[in-house]
């Protein structure tokens, strides 16, 4: 029997030669299990930055980290216990530093099948949403995929609170007009920028959309009023496109946690796009950072529970 059609994928998720194919965080597959032990034949492919990381929750408490090795392997995940679980694997780290594949799924046990709550949200963001750093503090110089969780940052732990689905869509150093780029240069750097490589062919009917995008740009647009009306424009045009692939959705635009240099500009946008704004506080030294001078797990969570009361008291509003 083919134990791979009882397991409900979790989004976004692609069919690749008979395998299932994860490219982005949170991404994964979830299933009901009673027995002795699982083996997934995984394939992944990542980069010099580190390997891709799977996180194995029982009954949404993480039971244990796997750090996928390059090319086909197999792994086995053992359990002592012999009643129902449920088990979710879900990808940690995001897209640029690699992905996986499913290949196959053997079990000593019995698998059943565990869908997937009705409701979803589309986070579309950065380093913020994509949980960068976040697993450590500010001393190391280089980064490492064991630095990063996405269940940590504030999409993730919405998601989980509301009891909806996250759909993240989150790429590090990315933004609308430009990626990062140091103070030493001037020129736009929109290689693979998030309105080029936005994956359009998401089958999913999100209840909202909200996006945290800006920080990155802020570092090529330095307040010059051209550069800034060249964002706003591109950033209207995206959501534009977001919203007739997504007509029912609530669109919410947040700023702030890390910088507010572009604010006004990201209001303008959420004005002229019929969207709802949300400021984030912004982190400071006397609250943490973590790797990069990025805001760390405590700032997230205030950041999350400030998107959780916003979001309830909208939806209660509009009921």
């Amino acid at each position: 029997m083919n134990l791979l059609s009882k397991l409900t994928f979790l989004p976004p998720c692609n069919q690749v030669n008979h395998h299932y194919q994860f490219d982005w965080s949170a991404s994964g597959f979830q299933f009901g299990f009673s027995g002795k032990s699982i083996e997934l034949q995984i394939t992944s492919h990542h980069t010099l930055y580190g390997p891709v990381i799977l996180a194995v929750f029982v009954d949404d408490e993480v039971y244990q980290k796997i750090d996928l090795s390059e090319g086909s392997h197999a792994y086995t995940i053992s359990f002592a216990r012999n009643d129902i679980m449920h088990l979710k694997i879900i990808q940690i780290t995001e897209l640029q530093y690699g992905f996986f594949q499913l290949e196959d799924i053997q079990v000593d046990g019995e698998i059943s099948k565990w869908d997937k709550t009705h409701e979803s949200i589309l986070w579309i963001g950065d380093s913020l949403s994509a949980g960068y750093g976040l697993e450590s503090d500010t001393t190391p110089l280089v980064f490492n995929t064991h630095f990063e969780d996405c269940t940590h940052a504030y999409p993730y732990l919405v998601s989980h609170a509301l009891n909806t689905t996250p759909i993240i869509i989150a790429y590090s150093g990315n933004g609308i007009l430009s990626r990062w780029i140091p103070e030493t240069e001037e020129k736009v750097n929109d290689e693979d920028i998030l309105p080029s490589i936005f994956p359009y062919d998401l089958e999913e009917n999100p209840s909202w959309v909200i996006i945290n995008l800006g920080t990155n740009d802020a570092s090529y647009t330095r307040g010059i009023h051209e550069r800034e009306q060249r964002f706003q424009k591109l950033y209207i045009d995206f959501i534009q496109t977001l919203k007739t692939k997504f007509p029912n959705a609530k669109f919410l635009l947040c700023y702030g946690l890390m910088e507010e240099t572009l604010l006004s500009s990201v209001k303008n946008v959420a004005k002229e796009t019929s969207s709802l704004f949300l400021r984030f506080e912004t982190a400071t030294e006397k609250d943490g950072f973590c790797f990069a001078s990025h805001p760390n797990k405590a700032s997230q969570l205030n950041a999350a529970n400030t998107l959780i009361h916003f979001i309830r008291t909208h939806n209660e509003e509009t009921l």
